[in-house]
Order: structure tokens, then sequence, then C-alpha cells
């Protein structure tokens, strides 16, 4: 056995001598794509914001306008309501399905977490037909069928956006706290048991003190989310009562002018929201347990009695289910099923005519091959590109390998705005390349904003194989690049198969960037739904949103059935 074999036997990592080539090209490869698709349009974008004989002209300009100074009013308090939804709804939902003996713990837990992978503007379309104000489904039933008052609030408002935020940002806070009280030690909570405490008395002193931090990680990512969402808002924000305008909408706004001045004003609002951006990688890094034993989960665990208080908690997560994600995906589909809306439900009235008459549409056979497309190329190259990246940090003995994760992470944390106002800079032909308008563009832009998802899904399985198993591979005579592609990559490949639909999910419904970087010839069901909604066919919009999360719980599906229920939601 060589020196080599012996230090990795005893659990000493050996020294790295870096990747001898063919793998050193990969990898090099992969580095320079992330710097050219992931750093670059964001650095321009910073420094076109200062362009001009007076470097700050474009943020004094900005700052002048009241209109400006509103959206962000509106983007501060839409986030911070939505952040607190989600908190609101998140701790205690997060405790219920991990840490006690809730019927169908596991199934409510997923089904809870469907928002996380439904875009949020889907869930806006949904609720139009809900709680729009008289005609909303919800309003009739009350005022026609019961003879009840209509509900005060539309979701045309400023409500309404905030609460669509918040309960489809409350997945991050709930995953957090699931995470986090099982990492806890289950003898805390127990010591705290025998000394008299109740339950109350146990998760105030011991389980709230350790998932707090996790709780309060994913109410920020919840506020960061929201700061960078553009469907809901520009979906209902100019028919509410007052208008509502955020930062994203109003940067949108300032692209539509189509001039040189609004251009970067644009880029000056988004180089704002690209700053609050940076507290992202934080945030995710927070959201983790605070729990002293946050490497493993304990075994052992055992549920807390909700004794008499069972029923009516399964009553009260079967009914945040129904009232946040359940009536809203029905509403899409029992719309798309509706002849004429107007007229209400009725069985003589449902029939698939929208459907046939969307699928018939040139434009919507363009888009749906679009968004299969590109979606299936962004998840294969951002796993490609991401992979490489994990393996070299893990195993290419990179001295500087520490600065690949923020790298990987920064296109994630940016708004979709300001990712695709970045896109147009750097590959409009200033750069090298010219994609603008093409297929190209929106998948270099997909790639990049969701390579971290790939990125951190497959250093998770890497560091699960010892080195010494592809070093066995390398003592029998095979290349760097056969081990890892003969050894390593199968022993991950249920990790690289969970990164894919991670990255495709998103992808397939992706809305915020690609109403800024489409064309003519590039349309995306995210564009067409939305174009559909807001000026000619809301029927027609119902049955894109209902292939939209038609596909994107298909593929949820499968990552659980291909890894063994250990990833998707």
């Amino acid at each position: 056995m060589s020196n080599r074999m012996r230090h990795q036997t005893a659990g000493i990592k050996p020294s790295r001598s870096g990747w001898a080539s063919p793998a050193a090209l990969v990898g090099a490869v992969a580095v320079g794509l992330l710097l050219y698709f992931c750093v670059l349009p964001l650095a321009l974008l910073v420094k076109h914001s200062f362009q001009g004989g007076d470097p700050f002209a474009s943020y004094r300009l900005v700052a002048s306008r009241a209109a400006n100074w509103s959206a962000l009013k509106g983007t501060l308090t839409v986030a911070s309501g939505a952040a607190a939804i989600a908190f609101l709804l998140g701790v205690p939902l997060g405790w219920l399905v991990a840490a006690t003996d809730l019927p169908g713990a596991r199934s409510w837990r997923s089904l809870l977490a469907l928002p996380y992978v439904v875009p949020a503007y889907i869930g806006a379309v949904g609720w139009t037909y809900l709680l729009s104000d008289r005609a909303g489904w919800l309003n009739r039933l009350l005022t026609e069928g019961l003879g009840a008052p209509a509900l005060p609030v539309s979701i045309y408002s400023l409500e309404g956006i905030i609460f669509i935020e918040g309960v489809f940002f409350s997945p991050f806070v709930l995953m957090a706290v699931a995470e986090a009280v099982e990492r806890i030690d289950p003898a805390l909570e127990e010591a705290a048991r025998v000394s008299g405490a109740g339950p109350v008395r146990v998760w105030l002193d011991v389980t709230w003190p350790m998932v707090r931090r996790a709780a309060l990680g994913g109410a920020l990512l919840a506020f960061l989310g929201t700061c960078a969402s553009y469907g809901v808002p520009a979906v209902l924000g100019p028919s509410a009562r007052p208008p509502v305008s955020v930062l994203t909408t109003r940067i949108k706004g300032y692209i539509d002018l189509h001039t040189t001045g609004g251009f970067r004003q644009a880029t000056a609002l988004s180089a704002v929201l690209l700053l609050a951006a940076l507290a992202f990688p934080l945030a995710e890094r927070t959201s983790g347990s605070d729990s002293r034993s946050a490497g493993s989960r304990p075994a052992g665990r055992k549920p807390v009695a909700l004794g008499r208080w069972r029923t009516a908690a399964l009553a009260g997560v079967g009914a945040v289910f129904g009232l946040t994600t359940f009536l809203p995906i029905l509403a899409l589909l029992i719309s798309s099923l509706m002849e004429n809306v107007g007229r209400g439900f009725s069985w003589e009235n449902l029939s698939l005519v929208h459907y046939w008459v969307v699928l018939r549409r040139p434009e919507a056979g363009l888009a749906l091959r679009n968004s299969f497309l590109l979606a299936a190329s962004a998840a294969t190259l951002a796993v490609g590109v991401g992979g490489t990246l994990a393996l070299m940090q893990a195993r290419g003995g990179l001295r500087w390998g520490w600065v690949l994760t923020p790298l990987a992470w920064l296109p994630y944390a940016a708004p979709g705005t300001v990712l695709a106002i970045g896109a147009i800079l750097a590959y409009t032909g200033a750069w090298g390349i010219n994609l603008y308008g093409t297929l190209w563009m929106l998948l270099a832009a997909y790639a990049a904003k969701y390579l971290a998802l790939a990125y951190r899904m497959a250093a998770a399985g890497i560091e699960q194989v010892h080195p010494s198993m592809e070093e066995a591979a390398r003592i029998s005579g095979a290349s760097r690049l056969r081990s890892i592609l003969e050894v390593l990559v199968p022993m991950v490949r249920g990790h690289l198969v969970a990164a894919w639909f991670l990255v495709f999910m998103p992808s397939f419904g992706e809305l915020t960037m690609s109403i800024l970087l489409f064309g003519p010839d590039t349309p995306t069901l995210g564009t067409m739904l939305f174009e559909l909604q807001s000026y000619e066919d809301p029927s027609a919009a119902s049955v894109l949103a209902v292939l939209i999360v038609a596909v994107i719980l298909l593929s949820n599906a499968l990552v659980r059935r291909l890894s063994g229920g250990r990833y998707g939601i």
C-alpha cells in the first residue's frame, strides 16, 4: 500500500496535487464559464450604472423621482409583510410536521412545501378567480350563496400581494424549522420534561432557542425573495387601488422606455437591489440549525404527543394547505375547463375547448417547445458546470477554491431582473458574442441563475464519497478523468439527478428574466401566460398555468422516486 493510501486509511486528508490533463482542461472550462456567465453580467451592470461624465448622475436622477421612493417603500412593505406571514405560518407548521405525532406528518410536510416549487405568479393568477372584488368566486359564494357580506379585501391590493408572497415563501421558514427541529438532541427536551416542564415550557426554554436562528434565517430568505419578485406585483399591482409599485416593476418600466437614460436608471435601481441581495448567502447560512448536533440527525426522537389537540392540529394544517395552495390550483384547473368563466360553475359549462384552442395556437407550441428545451438544457449545463466546480473544490487542491461558492451563489441571490439586465449588457456583441433575442440568451441566464442549486447538490454528494475510492481506481491504472466518470459519478448519481430536476423545475416556468430577454421567436410558457393573463385571454392563461404546474409536480414526483424520497418536496 502506498504512503498516500495509508494516510487515507488512517483518516488523514492527503495532500492534493491538482488535476492532470484532460481533467485540468475540463476544470478550466468550468471556471471560465462561471466567470463569463455568472460574474461578468453583474460586474458590467454595476459598471454601467456609474458610466457618464458624472458617475453618480444616474443615482441622483433615480433618487430625485418620487415614484422610485414609492417603489422602494412598496418593496419594503411587501417584503416585510410577506416575511412576517412566512414566519407566522412556517414556525408552527415546521414544528408540527417534524416534532409531533400529527397524522400523516411526512405527507403534510411535502404538501405544505409545494409553494416552493410552484411559481408564485401562477398562484396569483389562481387567486384572481377566487378573490377579485365582487367577481371572485369566494365573494360570490358568500354574497349569492350564503347571503353574507363580501370579503373586505380584494386580491388586487397591497394586502393581496403581501398574502400571496408570504404564502409562497413560507416553505423557506417551514423547511428551515423542520430541519432544525430534527437535529435537536432529543435528550435535551426529555431532560426538561423529566424536570417537570410542560410542553409549552419545553418549547420556550429548549426547542425555540435552538430553532430561532433557522426560523429567522428562513424569514430573511422570504424577505429577500420577495424583494426580488416580479411576477406577483406585475400581475396584481397595476389593478390595485391605489396601484402598487415595487422596485422590480419599476426597473421593467424603465427598460420599456427603450431609451439610453431609462436603461441607465434601470441599472442604477438594479445595483441597489443587487446590494441588498448580497445578504442572501448570509441568510442561507443563518437558516441552518443552532443545535450543537447540526452535523447529524440524532436517533431515537420520540414525537411530541399532541393529545386532545391532535384533531385540532390536523384540521388547522389541512385548512392552511387548502386556503394557501389547494384552492388557487383548483381554481386554475376549474377556470381552464369552464367555457364561459362569467357564467359561474355548472357541469354544462365545463369543456376542454380552451385546451383545444390554446394548444392549437402556433405560438403555444413554440412556447412549450422552448420552455422544455431551455429547462432541460439549463439543467444539463448547470449540473455539468456545477458538478465540475464542486469536484474541483473537493478534490482539486485549489488554494482559491473557497471563492467558487460565493461566485456560484451570486446569480442565484441576484433578482432575476438584475441578472437579465446584466445579460443584456454582457451578451449583445461588446464582449465577444451577440445572443440578444435568441434562445442562447435565455439559456445563459437560466443556467447562471440556477447553477448554485446544482453546485450545492453535487457538493453534498461528493462530500459523502471518500477520495480513497477514486485513488483505488487510479492505482489500478485508470486516469483521473476515468476514475471520476466510472467510480465517483455512479456513486453520486442520485444527487446529480436531483440537481438536474431542481434546476429544471424553476427554469420551466421562469418569468422574471424571460420577460426581459425573450424575443418574437423565443416565447416561453411563462411569458405567454403573463401576456394572456394581462392583456388577452385569462382563460387561456389558466390552461398554460395548469400545464406548468402539472409538469413541475410530475418532475418533483420523479425526483422523489429516483432518489428514494431523499430529495424533492
